[in-house]
């Protein structure tokens, strides 16, 4: 039971909470120089915008209902298609698998955004490979961290961003060496 008293967590707040609560878990938080709308117009668009910033993810398809819940279809960079469960709202995007968690969240913070990123498996049996999740977790974070930088800042700078070269014919993103 909430009282009027207690203060609501905010999205970034929230999603440390969930991540804590995974028993292996990536998770990295960050403040971007830069305005909630621009960062969350990257962040928040499963479709264009989480290909560009999660490394192993080449596309990303909405395939039905209605926002804010919705369905996806991500495709790996082997073939691999899963179906996530997505709960979209401003500032909070929510995917879950039948195996793996994913989040992000954004609020605007001062001249600028506080960003929260996390993922990691649904149960401590899909944990079994927790020592490789717990050796690359925070090199993981990290680069979805500076990939979000990067999109944030070329979409500012009037550079093509989103829809530049680095997209693929097929919608699929080419990704750098060593991103």
């Amino acid at each position: 039971m909430s009282s009027a008293h207690e203060p609501e967590l905010d999205p970034v707040r929230r999603m440390r909470v969930m991540a804590a609560a995974l028993p292996l878990h990536c998770h990295a938080e960050a403040f971007l120089e830069a305005p909630f709308v621009d960062v969350w117009a990257v962040a928040g668009d499963p479709e264009g915008g989480l290909p560009r910033l999660l490394p192993g993810l080449r596309r990303l398809v909405l395939v039905d209902g209605p926002w804010p819940h919705q369905r996806a279809r991500a495709h790996g960079p082997w073939g691999r298609v899963v179906e996530a469960d997505v709960l979209r709202q401003p500032g909070w995007c929510l995917m879950q698998s039948e195996r793996t968690f994913l989040g992000l969240a954004a609020v605007p913070q001062d001249h600028g955004t506080r960003f929260g990123f996390f993922a990691g498996p649904r149960t401590a049996r899909n944990a079994a490979a927790g020592h490789v999740l717990e050796r690359c977790a925070d090199h993981y974070a990290r680069r979805v961290v500076a990939r979000l930088r990067a999109s944030v800042a070329d979409g500012r700078a009037g550079r093509p961003g989103l829809a530049g070269p680095d997209r693929k014919s097929d919608g699929t993103f080419r990704h750098p060496p060593g991103s």
